[in-house]
């Protein structure tokens, strides 16, 4: 199981992902689907530890 101690690094690390795809994916569908799948990501580890 995963357990996030310092959800202040854990949101950085999340917002440094979703600059890394907006600088460097071109485009727009597929940088949808990733900003997408990294929030959902982002949910369930927040809610479930998982």
């Amino acid at each position: 199981m995963l357990q996030i101690e310092n959800k202040d690094r854990f949101g950085k690390v999340v917002a440094d992902a979703i600059a890394k795809i907006e600088l460097t994916v071109k485009d727009a569908g597929m940088k949808k689907r990733w900003i997408n799948a990294i929030a959902k990501a982002t949910v369930e580890i927040e809610e479930n530890g998982v």
